[in-house]
């Protein structure tokens, strides 16, 4: 009996911590984005799995378990973008341009990505039980993952992005739900409806006629015999979305999609030396200034450089501004403004001190300032920040300035109403306890999630409605067939109803007569 029970132990034992081997796929991908999904690997690795992740990026330390292969180009840095001019243009070049961009960047991330001769050596071993993939513009690895035959899961660092919403078979909620890139909230006018409506379907349009075809034929000269990527892409097992209420809108949301919201927040490190003397000496509190990863401060133009330190000069509050390389026009400094190449952005923002982050709007940074309960001012160029930043504005922990009408009385004013009015702090703090009480870390939720889809694969969370073609997905049919029902019986009733009154008519003419 005692042998019985041993072997039962041990055989439960076995099963339910065995290691996996798993493959991270970040061709092409922004520092946020590592930052986002890099607290998911660690977990892993940690409960013995052996993780290799390809990114762009050299990684900060060495973890066990964890492998990364770092490619020697990111596709997405190669595109020289002037992003202060392009959100200038109105929205139809600005549409153009982006698609345009998209298309460059995932064929020569796919080019970068095939190059790579440790890639190509995991390739030649297929020796991997899962691949997670990040949803945003890595369509091209989906080929390869074919290639491989393996099982699959997305992780999407953003929320909402509508076309992983139409992969996932995620229902489009044109009329409470903007798109991520709209610049408007929840409360839409017609005219905001219809336009968040008509930009979400062109843009799958033109993605399902000529981007994916495009990618397909990039990787046939690999991978001739693969399917198409629109068909593969439904074979995903789930997708793990950044998200969480208190940063992005409600949405219904199919089992097969799991949020967890801001995987890469944490309470705060003690800053350096340095840094932490200014942080604690500021009585009138500081503000963080940055515009992320992607797109760097030193490129603004002069004349809105000298608004901010006009600005700065103007308020009592330490000033932390990240700004990359050096320039004449940062030589002369107010004296409560400190210049960083980097800065350690979470750990500022959780000193008590904290009183204004100063933002491009990336999903990323807005997460962590939410989760510090730190008001936000936002300066959006595009993408999904316009909609991050209407989503705070409506929450009201922020407010949003365009950079085309940037003045000095402006940009004064704003923040000054940002420090001085309660109510900001306040709705930052309330929806900071929000994003805190959470049942479990999201670390755990997505381990949890990641060997759901090792033990039992994921196709049992799968609606069948992504199988249904459209008309019957929206219940065309059915629709078409009440209508028509109805006209027939009304003009049935209509017409024996006629009948009657000319019968009746006529009966009692004849009677008179």
């Amino acid at each position: 009996m005692k042998w019985l029970l041993a072997y039962v132990l041990l055989n439960h034992w076995f099963v339910f911590s065995q290691t996996e081997r798993i493959l991270v796929l970040a061709p092409v991908c922004s520092k946020s984005h590592k930052i986002s999904f890099m607290p998911i690997v660690e977990a892993l690795a940690e409960k013995g799995h052996q993780v290799t992740v390809v990114t762009p990026f050299s990684p900060e330390n060495q973890k066990p378990n964890v492998k990364e292969i770092v490619l020697k180009k990111n596709a997405l840095m190669e595109i020289d973008t002037d992003w202060f001019e392009i959100q200038k243009q109105n929205i139809l070049k600005v549409f153009t341009w982006t698609i345009t961009v998209f298309r460059t960047t995932m064929k020569d991330g796919y080019d970068i990505l095939m190059s790579n001769e440790e890639f190509q050596e995991v390739l030649r071993s297929r020796d991997v039980d899962l691949v997670i993939v990040d949803a945003i513009l890595n369509d091209f690895v989906l080929p390869i993952i074919d290639h491989i035959n393996v099982p699959f899961i997305f992780y999407c660092p953003a929320s909402g992005v509508p076309w992983v919403m139409d992969m996932l078979n995620v229902p489009q909620e044109y009329a409470s739900v903007p798109v991520g890139m709209g610049d408007y909230g929840s409360q839409m006018t017609f005219m905001q409806r219809m336009g968040n409506f008509l930009s979400t379907e062109l843009f799958f349009l033109v993605r399902k006629a000529f981007w994916l075809n495009m990618l397909k034929d990039v990787t046939n000269k690999d991978f001739p015999n693969s399917r198409s990527i629109s068909e593969i892409e439904r074979d995903s097992q789930l997708c793990i979305i950044n998200s969480h209420p208190a940063t992005a809108w409600a949405r219904p949301l199919p089992q097969n999609v799991i949020p967890i919201p801001a995987l890469h927040t944490r309470p705060p490190k003690p800053l350096p030396q340095a840094l932490r003397t200014l942080a604690d000496e500021a009585d009138q509190g500081f503000i963080v200034f940055t515009l992320g990863s992607a797109i760097p401060v030193s490129s603004m133009p002069e004349k809105m450089v000298k608004i901010f330190i006009q600005v700065f000069s103007r308020i009592p509050q330490q000033i932390f501004w990240k700004w990359e390389r050096s320039s004449v026009l940062m030589e002369k400094l107010p004296a409560n403004v400190k210049i960083l190449e980097w800065l350690p952005q979470q750990d500022l923002l959780g000193h008590h001190n904290a009183r204004l982050f100063i933002s491009h709007g990336g999903l990323i940074g807005i997460q962590e300032t939410v989760y510090h309960g730190v008001p936000l001012l936002g300066l959006p160029f595009g993408n999904d920040q316009r909609g991050n930043l209407a989503k705070a504005s409506e929450e009201g922990y922020g407010l949003k300035l365009g950079w085309d009408d940037l003045t000095e009385e402006l940009l004064y004013d704003t923040i000054q109403s940002l420090l001085h009015n309660a109510s900001y702090k306040e709705n930052a703090t309330r929806l900071s306890k929000i994003m805190q009480h959470q049942l479990m870390p999201g670390r755990e939720i997505g381990v949890y999630w990641v060997e759901h889809v090792l033990r039992h694969g994921g196709k049992h969370l799968h609606s069948v409605s992504k199988n249904l073609p459209f008309y019957q997905h929206h219940l065309l049919d059915v629709w078409l067939f009440l209508i028509f029902t109805s006209m027939t019986t009304f003009f049935g009733i209509f017409k024996l109803t006629t009948c009657l009154a000319r019968k009746t008519v006529k009966f009692r003419k004849e009677k008179t007569q």
